[in-house]
């Protein structure tokens, strides 16, 4: 059975981006974000070809063949694209910029937890880092702006 016409390679492209909306809707969050990672890069017939990160293909993950969640996903698309369609997913390429960002941050991050104040806090406070958030120096001060208005307001009696 091939793609209703109107649902062309590209008409179904330009749609790509209702998919996390709806995975999110029918409770599937990692599906949800398997497909706001993942791209359609081409409809053959009935079959949508489709990219999508490594760990989504891996054992276990969104994508991979066979898995508790691919029977999820296909239903999901039969049911977005509105025709009996198959899927396909091979490893989306690497972004090499995005890789070398990914890279650089996880040396200042190592850097960082190495510093000789950062592991005196560590030992003085017995703390454990439970996660790390990036952000650049706009949004901490961002942050810190509405942390010390909050705080005002509870300081008032607010």
């Amino acid at each position: 059975m091939a793609v209703p016409s109107q649902l062309s390679a590209a008409a179904l492209a330009a749609r790509w981006a209702e998919l996390p909306g709806r995975a999110r809707q029918g409770g599937l969050p990692l599906v949800a974000d398997a497909f706001a990672a993942s791209r359609l890069v081409e409809v053959a017939g009935d079959v949508l070809r489709i990219q999508v990160p490594a760990a989504a293909l891996a054992r276990g993950g969104v994508f991979a063949a066979g898995g508790e969640l691919a029977a999820l996903v296909g239903r999901l698309l039969r049911d977005w694209a509105g025709a009996g369609v198959r899927w396909e997913a091979s490893v989306l390429p690497a972004d090499p910029i995005a890789a070398a960002a990914a890279a650089a941050r996880a040396v200042r991050y190592a850097e960082a937890l190495h510093h000789p104040l950062v592991k005196d806090l560590i030992a003085r406070f017995d703390a454990d880092i439970a996660a790390r958030e990036l952000a650049d120096r706009g949004q901490w001060l961002d942050r810190l702006r509405r942390e010390a208005g909050r705080d005002a307001g509870k300081a008032e009696g607010g």
